[in-house]
């Protein structure tokens, strides 16, 4: 079980490199472009992937010991405290000013270990901010009770 926020970021990296070399070898050797037209499409391709897809893996993750009655609880007490206006969807999503989503889920690992996802999702590229100081206040709400 991980003990710190995650992001997919580095996931989607290698998706965006992958996708603009099969782009640039396939113009390199199917359409015999030029070596440094290939490069560009590679660059451009690369981007195109990263960006595209970019704020649904800025979303940082973290796996707490707790039921999910209990994370749901804790989340909705810190953004109460916060006085962040947020609306809720289902009983595990949070929208706070169309801004980040907050999602609260089971977890369980392959050996049994059970716990609660926290899911932080940003929905802008400005939230991010946002997310940090939730995050931390997120951290020192679990911590209390020995998590």
């Amino acid at each position: 079980m991980m003990n710190y926020w995650q992001t997919r970021e580095n996931d989607m990296f290698s998706v965006a490199v992958t996708a603009g070399l099969f782009a640039g070898g396939a113009a390199l050797f199917l359409f015999r472009v030029h070596f440094l037209l290939a490069v560009l499409i590679f660059f451009i391709v690369a981007l195109l992937v990263f960006d595209r897809t970019r704020l649904h893996h800025k979303t940082m993750v973290k796996i707490f010991h707790v039921s999910l009655v209990e994370a749901h609880q804790v989340v909705q007490n810190v953004l109460d405290e916060k006085g962040l206006p947020y609306k809720m969807y289902g009983n595990d999503r949070f929208l706070i000013d169309k801004e980040i989503e907050v999602k609260v889920s089971k977890f369980q690992t392959s050996g049994g270990l059970a716990g609660t996802a926290v899911s932080l999702i940003p929905k802008t590229h400005e939230s991010q901010q946002l997310i940090f100081s939730l995050r931390q206040k997120l951290d020192e709400a679990f911590r209390p009770r020995g998590l």
